[in-house]
């Protein structure tokens, strides 16, 4: 997104800022928003606050779509016990090999299609964690990515050059982009 001469964000040509918002703060939150500001090299408050917004308001439209597949996790989690139980009830009542191969077989089978379906549900989880994490982290200062990026194995101990942040960044800003696609795909879906 092109920036002016402060180093804000333009809106796009066919937004204007036309609104003014007025918000009365702590000391202690004025201090943590100047901090975020100042490591995420932006330089006007009336610029950190945008972008304090910008990523709660993205979070927040995702966080319902996180509390349901965390439900949807959960409940597979309830089946998974059920079936469990079940299956141990079934072999306790069973009177011939044959047929305690058979429950076993079938057994087998549905915790197969459960714990498929729990692997997808933990993806699902993953993705959309980064979604609603992805905007604070494409923004964060290099001593934070460079730490972060070690910590993971993903860099050597010398960290990243300002070629490799640079580079980092645009692909933190193309996994935002995917990310965001891939919500707008399955938004259509629903």
């Amino acid at each position: 997104m092109p920036r002016n001469k402060f180093g804000d964000e333009r809106p796009d040509e066919d937004e204007v800022r036309s609104t003014r918002l007025q918000v009365l703060v702590t000391e202690s939150e004025a201090a943590a928003i100047d901090n975020w500001g100042a490591g995420n090299k932006l330089k006007s408050k009336a610029e950190m606050v945008r972008q304090l917004f910008k990523i709660g308001l993205e979070a927040a439209d995702k966080a319902d779509t996180l509390e349901e597949q965390k439900l949807h996790l959960l409940n597979l989690k309830r089946r998974a016990a059920r079936e469990i139980t079940g299956v141990n009830a079934r072999l306790r009542t069973t009177q011939t090999e044959e047929e305690r191969t058979q429950i076993l077989r079938r057994g087998l089978e549905l915790m197969g299609d459960i714990l498929m379906e729990l692997i997808l549900a933990t993806a699902d989880i993953s993705t959309t964690a980064t979604r609603i994490v992805a905007p604070a982290i494409s923004r964060r200062s290099n001593p934070e990515v460079e730490t972060a990026l070690y910590a993971a194995g993903w860099t050597t101990a010398q960290g990243l050059d300002e070629a490799s942040e640079q580079d980092m960044r645009e692909r933190l800003r193309a996994l935002q982009t995917l990310a965001d696609r891939q919500s707008d795909l399955g938004e259509d879906d629903k």
